[in-house]
């Protein structure tokens, strides 16, 4: 390969599989694109290879680093006179326990040292202890996205404060981290990280301490042998506004700094699997903050600690949440009272959101799965006027207040799935003008519709595994003029017959799809069909005794037809089309 002196271009798939480079690899000093360099082991094939590929450009991958064996190839690789690469990638490869010796390691990135105008680098698997001088040097002027990725070995941060286009930082797997301190924030007259907006820290697995810049009184040390993860008064970033925190098993609550700032634009939080979190705040959380995400901490038992308020003057401005996701945490209440949208999901603790929502009048969407200790809902109309978009499922525990009406005439979309012990649909269905969608899925015990029926702009109707179809059959369905589709699953064992004729049964006009499975005794369609003159969709599943059409024939509009688990039916398949109205 050493022979193709004026190649251009070269993309390597599968770079795991290669131990190296092929022999005089080095000779191809035209090469403008290389996915990635594997360093090999014997000579010729290593790292100096490397040396006169000068005009590489855009973005580079050097592989299997754990190979060089001798400081002089890296320096000799001469990695700063490749002046057109924007975006580079340092790998390791093997075990940290394996790794030959932690100071050759730590020499050969020093001797990496990469040209000032970078703009991404990626750190990953380093093994050695400490991370190369010239990483924190302002001089490196354009670079917007740093990550360090399970160097398990190092002990500290790069001084990387005053990088003044730094965006997005990443740090995953720093085991061997306990404090982030002022080095951190490196030495110099502006405050650090002016331009970061992306913060994603994940298995940080021994960190116990953030120190603020500020040094002195503000340092809080460990307090009743609880080891805290961010300490003392510590100010974010102007311009961060993405933190992610994972797998950082001595976290405890944000500090206060954080929540007081008028400054922070810290717009979205996500913290997951951080098991010694109980709550998130104390008082309130960051003023500017939109969406909150909170995953599998096992311990969190509230967000915000009002109790932990030792100043009545501070208080979160009024800006609702556009997004908060609480997913599988043992918290028992005490969910911020400002959302737009808020997801709850495995929360086995939880037992009421009713005060959580009190007042809340910015509240869009609650969506509430798996939560089997739920009992109680909101129940004034008032207290979430704006609501729109309901869903609850697999809540074990619910019950209905003795007098359950849902709290909004704006809402558009219902969805009530596995609540096995609620045991009737909300009162008032009628007035709620804004539906536009009912699914009523699994809940056992719901026998009943209300009295009034549903609102005539109904234009969705899904009931699954519920023994309500005959009470909405028995009600004039027909007055949803604005029904287009009905899914019915299950529910009716006796139905021999659909639409039921003898009782009067007559479907919307309106409806186009229509959705009919797990009829076990249903033989036939009745003529009621022919009525159907918008029907443009039908679909047939698991009727095992269906054995015939309407004797006129489907309605002329029918677009698709589809027969499943139907075996009588399969008889008349060839003559289908004389059972379509013409």
């Amino acid at each position: 390969m050493g022979n193709l002196i004026n190649l251009r271009h070269v993309y390597i798939s599968f770079q795991w599989l290669l131990k190296g480079m092929p022999s005089r690899f080095g000779r191809l000093i035209c090469l403008l694109t290389l996915s990635v360099y594997v360093v090999g082991k014997d000579v010729g094939f290593g790292l100096k290879e490397m040396k006169n590929l000068t005009n590489l450009q855009d973005s580079l991958c050097i592989s299997r680093l754990q190979n060089v064996n001798d400081v002089g190839d890296a320096e000799e690789a001469d990695l700063i006179s490749k002046k057109n690469l924007q975006e580079l990638e340092l790998i390791w490869i093997g075990s940290f326990k394996m790794s030959k010796n932690f100071e050759i390691e730590s020499q050969v990135l020093e001797k990496l040292k990469v040209y000032q105008m970078l703009e991404k680098l990626t750190i990953r698997r380093y093994g050695g202890t400490k991370f190369p001088s010239w990483l924190g040097n302002t001089s490196f002027s354009s670079l917007v996205l740093l990550r360090f990725e399970d160097c398990k070995n190092c002990t500290s941060l790069p001084p990387i404060g005053q990088l003044p286009l730094l965006k997005y930082l990443s740090i995953i797997g720093g085991s061997e981290i306990e404090i982030i301190g002022p080095e951190f924030y490196g030495t110099g007259f502006s405050k650090p990280f002016q331009s970061l907006e992306n913060l994603y820290i994940k298995d940080m697995k021994e960190w116990e301490y953030w120190i603020p810049l500020g040094l002195g009184k503000d340092i809080v040390g460990k307090v009743q042998d609880i080891n805290f993860s961010m300490q003392g008064e510590a100010d974010l970033p102007l311009e961060l506004r993405f933190i992610v925190i994972k797998k950082c098993n001595a976290l405890e609550p944000l500090p206060m700094s954080w929540m007081q700032s008028s400054n922070t634009s810290l717009e979205i939080l996500s913290i997951q699997q951080c098991d010694s979190l109980t709550y998130i705040a104390r008082v309130q959380l960051p003023p500017n903050l939109k969406k909150l995400e909170i995953i599998r901490c096992s311990s969190l038992q509230i967000l915000v600690d009002e109790e932990k308020n030792v100043n009545s003057d501070i208080c979160r401005n009024n800006l609702p949440l556009e997004c908060s996701k609480i997913f599988y945490c043992q918290s028992k209440g005490n969910l911020p009272k400002a959302h737009k949208n808020l997801y709850i999901l495995g929360c086995s603790k939880l037992e009421s959101i009713a005060g959580s929502v009190h007042g809340n009048t910015s509240l869009e969407t609650l969506e509430i799965q798996q939560c089997e200790n739920l009992k109680v809902l909101p129940n004034d109309p008032h207290n979430v006027s704006r609501l729109q978009d309901f869903s609850i499922s697999s809540c074990k525990s619910i019950v209905p207040f003795p007098d359950w009406s849902l709290p909004s005439v704006n809402l558009k979309t219902i969805r009530i799935m596995g609540c096995e012990k609620l045991d009737c649909l909300p009162s008032g269905m009628n007035n709620l003008s804004s539906l536009q969608s009912l699914s009523i899925l699994c809940c056992p015990d719901i026998v009943s519709i209300p009295k009034d029926g549903f609102h005539i702009n109904l234009t969705s109707l899904r009931i699954i595994d519920v023994k309500i179809c005959k009470p909405i059959f028995e009600w004039e369905m027909h007055r949803l003029t604005s029904l287009k589709e009905l899914y019915i699953t299950k529910g009716c064992p006796d139905m021999i017959s659909f639409p039921q004729e003898e009782i009067g049964m007559i479907l919307p006009i309106s409806l186009t799809t229509l959705d009919i499975y797990d009829f076990p005794n249903l033989e036939r369609l009745s003529s009621v069909f022919q009525n159907l003159t918008s029907l443009e969709g039908l679909h047939l599943d698991d009727c095992p005794k269906l054995k015939f059409f309407p004797e006129n024939g489907l309605p002329p509009s029918l677009l698709r037809l589809q027969i499943y688990g139907c075996p009588l039916l399969n008889k008349v398949a060839k003559g289908i089309k004389d059972f379509i109205g013409q």
